[in-house]
């Protein structure tokens, strides 16, 4: 640590001299080995006041310099002891002035033998007040030892912390340049996703376009049922996709506007009476994973109601609902006012490629649960994770 001491008295200076390199007495002695044993070795190290380097000068013109010095050479000393007066040259308030434009950060006691000096006024002039201390002359040599000791401490422990936050500061600025790459990489990926699911929407456009094209003046009535059910099939996953390429989250669907609008696709397809729907839809968002299984399903089963439930009826009632039965879980309800399903009617004996296809999915594909009630009507019931 450099301490730097100035004083136009040559007897004074030598007195601190021998203060600050003279060795420990017993008592400095003994509180440093309980320092030790209480916080550690580096306890003991940090006391010792023979590792002070000590530069002595007369005037304060002098010891400014010499600061500047150490200053610009990185090297900067740690305290400064100055006389209030020192004749001929600036007095110590002047001295510890410019000394602070020069160091921000040095330590400085300001030493007077006498009363009258306006404390105030030396702190608007030098600055930094909590780094400004007063010690009255005569001295004791111990309070130069207390002074000493903690006014060097605390300065290297400021220093350090500076270090430290200069450090964290340094850490903090390489992430937030670390996270805009990510963010920037994550961003490129997303434009990437977004340009994939609009490019998948349009060639399932262009199938659904050729499918129309090769069935517009066919009269065969069994190829046009079978075109019917493709596009809508088709349908089911343009709107997936769609949906994904219109919304910012390119991993989620919300599930209540792709029924809706799942549902008028295959009633302009298919349907041939009024029917009139209800849906008590809640606001949940699936995975594309989800998604386009469940939108396959519910074309299946949309497009049987439309084509099969009404037939002996000039108009009819779709009631669907979609809720979460627990965090984790979400039921679907698909019930129609309709001629029903037979008696002894049992999924898993069920030959028709519809039902096949939707019990595929709902229990193998989704891993869920699948029901199907005939009380006035059909009720289809699936019961899936999320």
């Amino acid at each position: 640590m450099k301490i730097i001491v100035m004083d136009d008295d040559k007897q004074i200076l030598e007195e601190y001299i021998q203060i600050l390199s003279c060795p420990k007495n017993t008592a400095e002695s003994a509180s440093a080995a309980l320092e030790a044993v209480v916080f550690g070795e580096s306890a003991k190290k940090t006391s010792e006041t023979d590792a002070y380097e000590l530069t002595t000068v007369t005037q304060g013109q002098e010891g400014v310099k010499l600061i500047r010095e150490a200053k610009e050479n990185g090297s900067p000393f740690t305290l400064a002891f100055i006389d209030v007066r020192m004749p001929p040259g600036w007095d110590g308030a002047e001295t510890a002035s410019r000394i602070r434009k020069i160091d921000q950060d040095i330590e400085i006691v300001l030493v007077t033998a006498y009363s009258d000096i306006d404390r105030e006024e030396i702190v608007k002039m030098v600055g930094r007040p909590e780094k400004l201390l007063y010690l009255k002359k005569p001295f004791d040599p111990d309070e130069i030892k207390q002074l000493a000791l903690s006014l060097t401490q605390k300065w290297d422990l400021e220093k350090a912390l500076k270090n430290a936050c200069q450090e964290l500061e340094k850490q903090v600025e390489e992430r937030r340049e670390a996270e805009k790459i990510v963010s920037a990489s994550l961003r490129e990926k997303e434009v990437l996703l977004q340009e994939l699911h609009h490019r998948v929407k349009n060639n399932l456009q262009v199938i659904l376009s050729l499918i129309h094209m090769a069935s517009y003046k066919n009269e065969n009535s069994q190829i046009l049922e079978f075109s019917r059910d493709v596009q809508s099939k088709i349908e089911a996953m343009v709107l997936v996709h769609n949906q994904l390429y219109a919304k910012e989250n390119l991993k989620k669907i919300r599930i209540a506007e792709y029924i809706t609008e799942l549902y008028e696709k295959v009633d302009i397809l298919f349907s041939t009476k009024t029917v009139e729907s209800t849906f008590m839809v809640e606001d949940i968002s699936l995975r594309l994973n989800k998604a386009i299984p469940l939108g396959l399903v519910l074309n299946e089963v949309f497009s049987n109601i439309f084509k099969h439930a009404f037939v002996d009826q000039q108009s009819g009632h779709v009631d669907i609902t979609l809720q979460k039965i627990d965090s984790n879980r979400v039921r679907v309800s698909i019930s129609d006012n309709g001629k029903g399903i037979p008696d002894d009617f049992i999924i898993e004996d069920s030959l028709t490629m519809g039902m096949k296809l939707i019990k595929g999915i709902v229990v193998e594909q989704m891993c869920g649960r699948l029901e199907v009630e005939s009380d006035n009507g059909a009720t289809i019931i699936m019961e899936f994770g999320v």
